[in-house]
């Protein structure tokens, strides 16, 4: 894989470090080579979260062997929680579990926290427990992302459309609410009625 970044997002926070359940989107558009090289940087994966994509294996995904790749050609770094992260972890892990996070998830949070960066993740209970325990983190999802991407690059509306298509379907990627009628106006009525991922209300809208 081939990697010449082009654009810079704007306004967020380096590095970038994405969760396991953005790459499988990522890699479900399509276009991940594309889209990875008009990020400005590429992200980051934690080993917890690479563990995951592993185990991800047995489903059929290929992102573990996508992900390996990357790695090896030295294009996504893997972090690892610093012993400085281990009680933000375990806060994040233990308890109750409508208030706790995979592995995953909370790797990507806490180790996006301590280097100032910007953790990518679609889950709603990560986005909002990560509002409170890390309030001034950065937290975008994927299709944020790939949105941003085609504004800053030479990318047209077709080849960012077809790229949240696939991973609609194919990995049922979540879309945040804020971002549900841009992602119905690029996909137009007859393609979002398709994407079981999106709410109900948006594929079929009432008249």
């Amino acid at each position: 894989m081939q990697m010449h970044l082009s654009g810079s997002p704007s306004n967020r926070a380096s590095p970038l470090i994405g969760d396991a359940s953005f790459w499988i989107n990522l890699f479900a558009t399509g276009q991940s080579e594309i889209l990875l090289n008009v990020f400005g940087e590429f992200p980051r994966i934690t080993d917890a979260a690479l563990g995951e994509l592993g185990r991800g294996r047995s489903k059929g995904r290929r992102a573990a062997e996508l992900m390996n790749t990357l790695v090896r050609a030295g294009g996504v770094k893997v972090e690892h929680c610093a012993a400085e992260d281990e009680q933000d972890f375990l806060n994040l892990t233990v308890g109750p579990a409508a208030k706790t996070l995979d592995d995953g998830e909370a790797a990507t949070l806490v180790c996006a926290s301590r280097l100032g960066g910007t953790a990518i993740i679609d889950e709603r209970k990560a986005t909002a427990l990560a509002e409170i325990v890390f309030p001034s983190l950065q937290v975008i999802s994927t299709v944020e992302l790939i949105i941003e991407a085609g504004k800053i690059s030479k990318l047209d509306g077709d080849f960012i459309s077809d790229a949240i298509f696939n991973a609609l379907v194919d990995a049922r990627m979540r879309v945040p609410d804020r971002y549900l009628s841009t992602v119905v106006s690029l996909l137009g009525a007859e393609r979002a009625s398709k994407c079981l991922s999106l709410p109900t209300h948006v594929r079929i809208p009432t008249k």
